[in-house]
């Protein structure tokens, strides 16, 4: 295995970053689990860190260049959509592409950092779990009413945590479940009861979310993070023990929810909520379900190459979209649509040969991967267009391609190349 280089950080004095740059980096990191308003703390974070590191010499690689013009080129088609909405509407509208830039923006920076000096993603993975464990313990103390005053964190009788809403706290906590299963799938279980132990209350907040896109991206996650470390596995033997991981811990898992659907509370709502269908995904009348106001607002967007303008939709339709790439064409319209779309092919190009590229960051690039693809699919069923730890799974994925290619050095001129 050939280990790539990285570079320290240095300021244009001489200045080393270093371990304050790591630090300022854990605290971004793990301020993305506390969205409870906007902007939120991590939001105030990146706008103040964003700009020292680039005035401390942060490159841009040409390699990262791509993502930067296709995720400008998503934010501009927001912003000539806002010029078609309603004037009650026109400074939310302006905010909300506002905030739709700036994660954009985040995706490139997160490239930067991680292309300059793979080893960050030890930084990041460390903050990303210790958030997740940290926001799903308290989803957990306020569903179960552990301690006072925790009824802020639930929302219409689910755990949402540290989030607005419960379908975006279960998701988050997907991808430091998975960092701790991988764990656990190729390493001893016996001396790791605190990777055990934080895997289960990562499990049991996505669980108590009721959100089905949290349930269905962890059922699916884990199958394919389990398939994918199986086909990487350096021998069968490694495989077996693998499978009979991937048996124990769906048995352990079986159980776990079992304990916690005895609780009355959650017995009613689980059976409420594990239906395929909601009645809002197949009504009719003047609010449609959700797959009618796909299918008709598909057909509008064919003729509105401007889209209608954030927070217009729920206004025709009673519901939001549901649906990131209907999102993205009526409120971002056809120029946002196309960006949007040759952003995520491009990412997945660079994504999937991560997967089996034997490196050193390898067991984190599979997680961040496997995220990453299943959030595409369940991007059809929900709105992940301002999802902070989406667009940062997106920033991984190239800077890690980015380092697996180190850069070119400029020549010196007067000397030979």
């Amino acid at each position: 295995m050939t280990a790539i280089a990285a570079r320290p950080s240095r300021a244009p004095g001489g200045v080393r970053l270093g371990s304050l740059a790591d630090r300022a980096l854990w605290l971004v990191v793990f301020s993305g689990g506390f969205v409870l308003w906007e902007p939120a703390p991590y939001e105030l974070m990146l706008a103040g860190l964003m700009p020292l590191f680039l005035l401390a010499g942060l490159p841009i690689r040409g390699s990262v260049a791509p993502l930067l013009a296709t995720l400008l080129l998503f934010s501009a088609g927001g912003f000539l959509s806002v010029t078609l909405v309603s004037e009650d509407l026109l400074r939310d509208g302006v905010l909300y592409m506002a905030v739709s830039l700036f994660l954009c923006l985040s995706a490139v920076w997160f490239a930067a950092i991680v292309a300059e000096d793979w080893r960050r993603i030890r930084v990041v993975e460390r903050a990303c779990v210790a958030a997740g464990v940290v926001v799903a313990a308290i989803g957990i103390a306020a569903y179960f009413r552990l301690a006072p005053g925790l009824d802020d964190f639930l929302l219409y009788g689910r755990a949402r945590g540290t989030f607005k809403d419960p379908n975006v706290f279960g998701p988050f906590l997907v991808l430091p479940a998975l960092i701790l299963a991988r764990r656990l799938m190729t390493g001893p279980i016996l001396t790791r009861p605190g990777t055990v132990l934080g895997l289960a209350i990562l499990v049991l907040g996505v669980f108590l979310s009721f959100s089905r896109a949290g349930w269905a991206l962890l059922a699916l996650t884990l199958v394919l993070l389990a398939m994918v470390v199986a086909a990487t596995a350096p021998s069968n033997r490694a495989r077996l023990r693998l499978a009979g991981l991937v048996l124990l811990g769906f048995a352990s898992l079986s159980l776990l929810i079992a304990v916690a659907a005895s609780h009355p509370a959650v017995q009613d709502l689980l059976m409420q909520r594990a239906k395929l269908m909601q009645e809002y995904d197949a009504a009719d009348g003047a609010a449609l379900g959700r797959f009618a106001r796909h299918w008709v607002g598909f057909q509008m967007a064919t003729g509105l190459p401007l889209g209608v303008g954030p927070f217009e939709f729920p206004r025709l339709f009673v519901e939001a979209t549901h649906n990131v790439y209907l999102k993205a064409l009526m409120e971002y319209g056809w120029l946002g649509f196309v960006a949007y779309i040759a952003a995520v092919a491009m990412t997945v190009r660079r994504a999937v040969p991560l997967l089996f590229r034997p490196r050193p960051w390898q067991p984190f690039a599979q997680c961040v991967v496997v995220a990453f693809l299943v959030h595409l699919a369940v991007g059809w069923v929900i709105d992940t267009d301002h999802w902070r730890h989406f667009f940062m799974m997106t920033g991984l994925i190239w800077g890690l391609a980015a380092a697996d290619r180190p850069a070119v050095p400029k020549p010196v001129p007067g000397r030979e190349p």
